[in-house]
């Protein structure tokens, strides 16, 4: 879509909500106005489809407004997944990893309380549920925001679901049984992890940070 021109209390107020951790809000509420935006044009100008072979009617070609409100929507929508994946990985999977590294390093003797023990397990479930989710999630408005390529049925949905959901669960219990045994190993080991994924990130001159009209911002990347 075409970059927005702000003012200067607009840029103020977005700097104002994301200090105060709005950000997903304010997204959503964008998200929620170039749907209105949609409704409103389609009600002018009649019922109109992006163009695309896996659209819903492809005979049909739409306007250059709609295609822009369409695209601007899908950007948002695309960039709230985006967001809400990062959130859950930086909060959701510690909060795993501490909770199922207590529940593998107690004696099973100790865990006499079994509202708490209980209530541990609900966590992870829930941890795994939220990790899962967000990359389903994430995968599939990357989809809707490409017309050129198939959308995710509810079946594949479903299936990939599934797939995230085993492949972290074997991860994390894996991670956590070697936590238990070798803590300190396992804190070298992230750092070597971190520094080859940091490395691979810069040879692949992503542009995780360019503005929506795709100029980079490499400073901003780097510290991203």
């Amino acid at each position: 879509p075409r970059k927005e021109a702000r003012d200067g209390n607009e840029r103020l107020a977005l700097l104002v909500c994301h200090m105060l951790c709005l950000g997903p809000v304010v997204r959503q509420v964008q998200i929620i106005w170039c749907g209105r935006q949609e409704q409103q044009h389609t009600a002018k100008h009649g019922h109109e489809h992006a163009a695309g072979p896996y659209c819903v009617n492809t005979n049909q070609k739409s306007s250059g407004k709609y295609l822009e409100l369409y695209m601007t929507r899908k950007y948002y929508e695309r960039d709230s997944a985006y967001l809400a994946l990062i959130d859950s990985f930086i909060q959701d999977a510690p909060q795993l990893i501490l909770q199922l590294y207590i529940l593998l390093s107690r004696h099973p003797d100790d865990l006499v309380n079994v509202e708490t023990a209980l209530a541990q397990l609900g966590s992870v479930l829930l941890s795994l549920l939220s990790l899962s989710l967000s990359l389903v999630s994430y995968a599939q408005a990357s989809r809707w925001a490409d017309p050129n390529v198939p959308q995710l049925t509810p079946l594949a949905v479903l299936v990939q679901w599934l797939w995230r959901l085993f492949m972290l669960s074997g991860r994390m219990f894996v991670f956590c049984m070697f936590l238990t045994v070798c803590l300190n190993e396992f804190f070298v080991f992230l750092g070597f992890h971190y520094l080859l994924m940091l490395l691979w990130i810069l040879f692949m001159r992503s542009n995780f940070c360019g503005s929506i009209d795709g100029v980079r911002r490499p400073v901003s990347e780097l510290v991203y």
